[in-house]
């Protein structure tokens, strides 16, 4: 099994996340360069929910767990990146069965 940590995950600092997941690789999605998680079972793509192939991500891991971080959700905005974001992890989490999806908003 797997876990996908979405978004802006980089607003993450000094967390151990495979403490908190044990036994499950972490595939995190950023297209930042700045790489905050660090561990053995960690995964780094370029891949973000904006890109075209990011839905292969799902053909290619088994995701039992979903975390998504962004800064801020506005259900009344059209045009926010955040929420076509959101809602095209959410089809993909449906289309593939992911067991758990988390969203998280830092602040």
């Amino acid at each position: 099994m797997a876990t996908l940590i979405a978004g802006r995950a980089m607003l993450f600092t000094g967390v151990s996340i495979e403490d908190y997941l044990p036994n499950e690789k972490i595939v995190v999605s950023a297209a930042s360069s700045g790489r905050k998680f660090h561990g053995s079972r960690i995964i780094y793509t370029d891949i973000s929910p904006e890109s075209d192939s990011f839905d292969s991500l799902f053909d290619i891991h088994d995701f039992n767990n979903v975390i998504f971080v962004l800064d801020f959700l506005d259900p009344l905005s059209d045009g926010a990146s955040e929420n076509r974001n959101l809602y095209r992890i959410l089809e993909n989490c449906i289309r593939c069965k992911a067991g758990r999806v988390i969203l998280c908003l830092p602040n």
